[in-house]
């Protein structure tokens, strides 16, 4: 089933691929493939909770989303000498953690719209609102008001037609995403490992200005990190107008890290 967990081997370098919050790994496969045609084994994990109903995301929360990643990133060490860790949106703020944590064993990490303020002034009482709302309706139309069905954040129509992601979401997850949140900013200090950051300015799910706060507070020398702010895409960047973009980007993050380890 398209949107599932998947793995394909190839050379000795690996990347973790993290989707983001009510969605599934069908928004990290045209990345995925590009870098295994590059030579890189890819694996794209699937949070649990995701591609199967908004009912079953809504009886997990970030640490079981946080052990999916641990348990392929885990998987991945054993197949590969060295791994990056690429997140999109909340998978970046999953990643973050992983880094924080793991930091020695992974070789370097990839955020990519990362969750840090979300735009909507609400989600910041979806701790309060759960307890009498259970779902919320995605909302995108005052974005997209061409639109006849505006559930998700892409501005390519085409790559929205292939979306694999919850058009509702509960209010629960979004609650729990918050707590993740307000423990990887404290975290952000303890991440020593190179760091790319890219972002949309057209994102309307996750503040631009997420991007910027992570990169000023990573205490890394300035060769180790890099932020990059992308014009045509929505928040999904993995899968709309500039993912070629984000591709040329990860490909140059890693040979140049690739070369520095080497001299």
């Amino acid at each position: 089933m398209r949107g599932g967990r998947f793995f394909r081997k190839k050379g000795s370098t690996g990347c973790l691929l993290v989707h983001g919050l009510t969605s599934s790994t069908q928004e990290m496969e045209y990345l995925a493939g590009r870098l295994h045609s590059k030579g890189y084994s890819v694996l794209c994990t699937l949070l649990k909770g995701h591609n199967t109903s908004p009912e079953d995301l809504s009886g997990t929360g970030w640490n079981d989303w946080y052990k999916s990643v641990e348990n392929d990133f885990n998987f991945l060490r054993r197949e590969c000498s060295k791994i990056y860790v690429i997140g999109l949106s909340v998978g970046a703020t999953l990643s973050m953690h992983l880094a924080a944590n793991k930091g020695s064993k992974i070789a370097g990490l990839v955020l990519l719209a990362p969750a840090i303020f979300y735009t909507s002034p609400w989600a910041r009482f979806t701790p309060i609102f759960k307890h009498f709302k259970k779902y919320g309706i995605k909302d995108y139309s005052k974005y997209y008001p061409g639109r006849k069905e505006a559930f998700f954040d892409i501005a390519d129509e085409n790559e929205l037609k292939k979306r694999i992601a919850y058009k509702k979401f509960p209010l629960a997850a979004i609650a729990s995403a918050l707590i993740l949140i307000n423990i990887v900013k404290k975290e952000i200090k303890k991440i020593n490992v190179p760091t790319l950051v890219i972002h949309s300015i057209s994102d309307h799910t996750m503040k631009p200005k997420s991007a910027r706060y992570i990169y000023r507070r990573l205490r890394l020398r300035p060769e180790d990190k890099k932020l990059v702010y992308l014009k045509k895409s929505g928040h999904v960047i993995t899968a709309d107008f500039d993912k070629d973009i984000v591709f040329s980007e990860i490909i140059k993050f890693t040979k140049y890290q690739f070369m520095l380890i080497k001299s």
